[in-house]
């Protein structure tokens, strides 16, 4: 942030009268660096709060190393410190002091809003936050409080409820006047209460935390901050409620292939007159891989949750042979039924398309920060075709139904959280299939020639990626 240099009308003497006056031998050294403005309308009010924090602190006994001679020490070291974290460390390597307060200013209205952290031993971490919206005429009164918290001990300050008029009015009065001309005196800080030595100092309670609802961590990195809610949750890429789309590809191993073998024995009665009269039937998933996509549509209501429904298609193949066989009627010397001949016909495999839907829900340990691992849950539902089987002259082949299959889905991702609510994700979800329970087969023993059977392992696989949107 540049600095910019402007007087303030009616306090040439009193600045000066505080500013030269003499420091206490044993006053202990405090850093204030430019208060931050939130806008670029607000660089004339952070400049006035520098200074009246400045005389504030130094009545209070204090020797404060601000302004120009700051600048000399650290250079642009100071510059936007209420925007910067890491500003206090840089502050504490360049220069010797206890205490550190960075300030950030701007205008809610009629209102001031004035957010303080406070660093003290060196410390990275602000021991002390102090965030109110304040009229005009009570900002002197406000930093009046702020300095009392940080007079040195061996001269402690009065308990002050209210500061006399005449300390307000003398010292700070017309430093407020020319910003606080059509406002109430008596009015009051945007929470109904006035700004006295008991204001909250332990951070921001906004409505968008409270809608948050952050763990103790993340409120230590907002407190250390030094930002408003919404731009440090926008910095952190905490997820707000939202809707959520994703667009999703990848693989999927497992039951995924199907087979049909059916089977027909044809018996020969009284002279070329066939019956059918035995049926051999096998339906089942194989083991096999292949493409999965979908899309998802949901809502996470919170930090840690999302609830969605993924729907989608696996694209996998089916197999299908067919085969007779002839047997004459109790053709053997015995009566026993003779068998005459047989055939089959191994078609090759067809592309086929599983549609899949599947409730879920996902929950996220951390809050904060670019990677989210998390785990999820959720029921697979997956719908399938049957299968048309070509009939011959004198043989009619029985069709395979189509289904649903379902089973649990338990697994885990991670998510990439990029700006402006967009996010990647890798995801691997594993399902438990239940149904169908294994193959559906039917089969009277009575045929010669059935081909070899094959079974599925019972469960899905799927290794995904994909990118998705909180639309808010």
């Amino acid at each position: 942030m540049h600095r910019v240099c402007r007087s303030i009308p009616a306090l040439p003497a009193l600045i000066a009268l505080l500013l030269v006056g003499s420091r206490p031998a044993g006053a202990q050294e405090i850093v204030l660096p430019d208060f931050t403005p939130a806008t670029l309308g607000d660089f004339a009010l952070a400049d006035d709060l520098t200074n009246l924090a400045r005389m504030a602190l130094e009545d209070r006994g204090l020797r404060v190393l601000s302004g120009e001679e700051l600048s000399d020490r650290v250079g642009e070291a100071a510059d936007s410190c209420a925007d910067d974290v890491a500003c206090p460390v840089s502050l504490w390597a360049l220069v010797e002091a206890r205490t550190a307060v960075v300030g950030r200013v701007g205008r809610d209205g009629s209102l001031i809003h004035v957010r303080v952290l406070v660093y003290a031993d060196r410390s990275s971490r602000a021991t002390r936050v102090l965030d109110e919206r304040v009229a005009p005429a009570q900002a002197g009164e406000l930093l009046l409080l702020l300095a009392d918290e940080l007079a040195p001990a061996v001269a402690p300050p009065p308990q002050v409820e209210r500061p006399s008029v005449g300390v307000v009015e003398e010292r700070y009065g017309r430093l407020n006047e020319g910003s606080s001309r059509g406002v109430d005196a008596s009015e009051r800080s945007s929470s109904g209460r006035r700004a006295t030595s008991s204001a909250p100092l332990d951070g921001p309670t906004t409505e968008e935390l409270e809608r948050l609802d952050l763990p103790r961590y993340a409120l230590r990195q907002l407190e250390e901050s030094g930002l408003e809610a919404e731009e440090w949750s926008a910095q952190a890429r905490v997820r707000s409620p939202a809707v959520v789309v994703e667009l999703r590809g990848g693989a999927v191993f497992g039951d995924l292939d199907r087979r049909f073998d059916t089977r027909v024995g044809l018996y020969d009665e009284s002279g070329n007159a066939w019956s059918e009269r035995n049926l051999y039937t096998y339906q089942s998933f194989l083991n096999s891989s292949g493409f999965a996509g979908g899309i998802a549509l949901g809502y996470q209501p919170a930090w840690w949750v999302d609830i969605s429904a993924l729907a989608g298609v696996q694209l996998g193949q089916k197999e299908l042979t067919t085969g007779w066989e002839t047997w004459e009627a109790g053709g053997n010397p015995d009566g026993s039924d003779l068998f005459l001949d047989e055939d089959s016909v191994a078609y090759d495999p067809v592309s086929a398309v599983l549609g899949y839907l599947e409730p879920r829900v996902r929950l996220y340990p951390r809050a904060t920060g670019i990677l989210k691992p998390y785990a999820l849950a959720g029921l697979n539902l997956r719908f399938y075709d049957g299968f048309e089987v070509p009939d011959l002259d004198f043989v009619d082949y029985p069709e395979a139904s189509g289904g649903v299959g379902l089973g649990p889905t338990i697994g885990g991702g991670l998510a990439f959280d990029a700006p402006r609510g967009t996010y990647g994700f890798i995801e691997l979800p594993w399902t438990w299939v239940v149904s169908p329970t294994g193959p559906k087969v039917v089969d009277d023993g009575l045929l010669q020639q059935t081909p070899a059977q094959f079974r599925g392992v019972g469960q899905l696989l799927v290794i995904s990626a994909g990118v998705g949107f909180h639309l808010r």
